[in-house]
């Protein structure tokens, strides 16, 4: 099975496909977060439950990615991205004719599981049709669509819930002409029957990716972290409207976009390892700042900071883990990165709650400290240790 006999082809209007299909994972959420106050009226929701149909279905991501790994290694990276597109538009656009919350939370499990499979195809999908440079330029790109798709949906996703809360669940559909795209543009995969067994083996014996997995869980976390509380510490500074908690949002995805846009040409300069030093040094100093000082400004700087080291993070990371996959155990090996990115998310606000229990939101922030510290340390040497693909012949 795969596509290495196409590396460097991904180019073109496939190229472009695969960078649209890479906003999807990040609106699963963040398109419905408009019509959340719709949502609570239509169904009577209190305020837990209508979070939590931003973040249930991210356990299915979880538990999805690791059954696309199982397909992608047996047909091809290519039909599993198809399956997923096909399934986010499908069920995700199903939400809209949900006539209880029980209906529409059905509905999110399946729209989990296809997000799971879009997540991990598309990495594997730019591991196996690209190398080097270009594989870290491109990688970036990744990172920065779903930053981008982080600026944009939740603001498309209010303009389409402004006559009803069902507005917001058909923009999921905008990923059935991506899915076609797909089909059109990028190149088929080699058949390639029962691929070989042992990947929990090699997980366990391969220290790299433990370690890079466990940074992949504390870098999601983080992010949640910032996603969850900083909205709260804005309220207690008197910022806590929604328009002014979506522009803090929108800076740090913005400075995310950005960063990971210039990754390739920052990884010409400096190491995986250098870089995730660089990026755990800097989500320290944004846990600091939101600990130390309360100020507007303050926090600016510090969603500021913090998107520039998730702009390093995500495409460092990945690179490293696909360089430490087998071709043929591919899927299965960058599946672990969607189980502990959407684990790490969803865990987030439980891990985080004892400490906000008795030290209030500084407690939740030295939770960021710690995973910047985690990234650093664990993530870095085993980045290092991962800079060349296996099986790789270019």
């Amino acid at each position: 099975m795969g596509q290495d006999h196409t590396a460097n082809q991904l180019r073109s209007w496939a190229l472009v496909g695969v960078l649209a299909a890479s906003t999807f994972p990040i609106m699963s959420g963040a398109v419905i977060v408009p019509a959340l106050n719709e949502l609570r009226f239509a169904f009577g929701l209190g305020s837990v439950g209508a979070a939590a149909l931003v973040t249930a279905h991210t356990i299915f991501i979880a538990i999805g990615s690791p059954l696309a790994g199982i397909a992608i290694d047996r047909v091809g990276a290519k039909l599993p991205l198809i399956w997923g597109l096909v399934g986010f538009g499908l069920f995700g656009g199903a939400g809209a004719l949900a006539p209880t919350v029980g209906w529409l939370v059905v509905t999110r499990i399946p729209f989990g599981l296809a997000t799971g499979f879009i997540f991990t195809a598309i990495t594997v999908v730019i591991l196996q049709g690209t190398s080097g440079d270009r594989r870290n330029t491109v990688m970036g790109w990744r990172a920065a669509s779903n930053q981008f798709g982080g600026i944009v949906y939740p603001t498309i996703g209010g303009f389409a819930a402004l006559a009803a809360w069902q507005g917001a669940f058909l923009v999921y559909a905008a990923s059935l002409p991506i899915a076609l795209l797909i089909f059109v543009t990028l190149p088929g995969d080699r058949p390639g029957g029962r691929p070989p067994s042992g990947v929990l083996g090699l997980i366990r014996r391969d220290s790299r990716l433990l370690r890079l997995f466990l940074a992949a869980f504390s870098a999601y976390a983080a992010l949640y972290v910032i996603v969850i509380f900083v909205p709260q510490l804005l309220e207690a500074v008197g910022l806590g409207s929604a328009a002014i908690v979506g522009l803090f949002l929108s800076a740090m995805n913005l400075a995310a976009f950005v960063v990971a846009s210039m990754y390739g040409r920052i990884r010409r300069s400096l190491g995986p390892g250098v870089l995730l030093w660089l990026a755990g040094g800097l989500y320290i100093t944004s846990a600091l700042i939101l600990i130390a000082l309360t100020g507007s400004a303050s926090i600016v700087v510090a969603m500021l900071t913090f998107g520039a080291a998730h702009g390093l993070v995500v495409p460092a990371l990945t690179v490293s883990v696909g360089n430490c996959a087998p071709p043929p155990m591919r899927g299965r090996v960058t599946s672990g990165l969607g189980v502990t990115n959407y684990l790490g998310q969803f865990s987030s606000a439980y891990m985080a709650a004892p400490l906000v229990i008795i030290f209030g939101l500084a407690g939740s922030f030295a939770l960021l400290g710690l995973a910047g510290a985690i990234v650093a340390v664990a993530g870095s040497r085993a980045a290092e240790a991962s800079r060349t693909q296996i099986g790789d012949e270019t």
